[in-house]
């Protein structure tokens, strides 16, 4: 089975901005890029994306398949 059409037509890459809200803290907004993509034949979709949070770069990875 493949990943839906829906999720397929997103891949790519994407900039934004990546708003944080804590407890009892203002919100905190910083740029943030991810890219999407297809693995495993199309199966699966990768999201990888990465923001800031006090100076601090970070990274993250989701899985998506079905």
């Amino acid at each position: 089975m493949s990943i839906p059409s829906s999720f397929a037509a997103t891949h790519g890459k994407w900039v934004g901005s990546s708003k944080l809200y804590l407890p009892d803290d203002p919100k905190r907004a910083s740029p943030s890029q991810a890219e999407v993509a297809p693995v495993a034949r199309g199966k699966f979709l990768t999201i990888s994306y990465d923001w800031s949070f006090e100076g601090e770069p970070q990274s993250g990875v989701i899985l998506l398949g079905l």
